[in-house]
């Protein structure tokens, strides 16, 4: 029972004796998932894109992934259009 009193030593063994080691550090590490965590960002890299989302994050998101209709597609190509005759109205007039 001397083993049980120092926590770095594992406990335990394969077969007859136990399977596994479950004491210490070595039953955090058996029984812990281990998974990536990343604490730096790229300087380039913007808020928005890492989790977790704030509400103004997630309506940036939102507008991002709604899908423009074709309809407001059409209508800003007019708009664009109309703008550009202007500008070249102003231009030759001016």
């Amino acid at each position: 029972m001397v083993q049980i009193s120092n926590p770095n030593l594992p406990f335990g063994g394969v077969g007859n004796s136990g399977m596994g080691a479950y004491h210490g550090h070595k039953s955090f590490e058996v029984f812990s998932h281990a998974k990536s965590v990343q604490y730096k960002h790229f300087i380039l890299d913007i808020a928005q894109r890492y989790q977790p989302y704030t509400p103004f994050a997630r309506q940036l998101l939102g507008a991002a992934l709604f899908p423009i209709p074709r309809s407001w597609q059409r209508a800003s190509v007019f708009v664009a259009l109309v703008a550009l005759v202007g500008i070249v109205l102003a231009i030759v007039y001016a």
